[in-house]
């Protein structure tokens, strides 16, 4: 792919991520074009449906996580609670919310969903190694698995209903993340 091809792909898939995770899996993909700087036409090279976009937006997801949990799972910092926090507070701010609101609208619409499904089982191999080494070192609950992380960061991190308009959003998400890092505690 040419560069300035893959450049407009990047853009689509970034603007569709932040668009998707802040809007929900509703936005149009003419705000999603004219987020990304490109027009309707280009969205559509590159992906032909709206199942191939979602599909693009879960895959990147599921690289930027995986790029967190490679740094995370090499081993625990000199301060296992700055550790922790930082690791949810870096999963958290790619708002894995949105993908469930992907998976969920894709069922919806009778999509094979057996590729979102494996994603989230990759990715849930790897959050087991971080959730582990925590639990290892004692800053979270014995009891913690990675479904319940995943969850627990899927449901506070999920978009607003459209419309939904509050003051000092970003404000209420930091406090929810600070909230479920206290949460999950030892």
């Amino acid at each position: 792919m040419r560069a300035d091809a893959q450049a407009n792909r990047d853009a689509v898939v970034a603007a569709a991520r932040r668009l998707v995770a802040s809007k929900g899996t509703t936005v149009s993909v003419n705000a999603i074009a004219a987020e990304a700087g490109v027009g309707v036409a280009t969205l559509y090279r590159h992906f032909a449906t709206r199942d191939d976009l979602l599909y693009a937006i879960a895959v990147d997801t599921r690289e930027r996580i995986a790029a967190i949990m490679d740094r995370y799972s090499a081993g625990v910092a000199p301060d296992p609670e700055t550790w922790w926090a930082s690791f949810v507070r870096e999963v958290a701010a790619l708002r894995p919310g949105a993908l469930v609101s992907i998976v969920v609208d894709a069922l919806t619409d009778g999509a094979d969903v057996s590729k979102f499904v494996a994603l989230r089982t990759e990715a849930l191999e790897s959050i087991e190694t971080v959730v582990s080494l925590a639990r290892g070192v004692g800053v979270v609950r014995n009891d913690l698995t990675a479904v319940q992380f995943q969850l627990g960061l899927a449901t506070i991190t999920r978009p607003l209903p459209t419309g939904a308009d509050l003051p000092d959003l970003a404000e209420h998400e930091r406090w929810l993340v600070e909230t479920y890092i206290r949460g999950v505690r030892a």
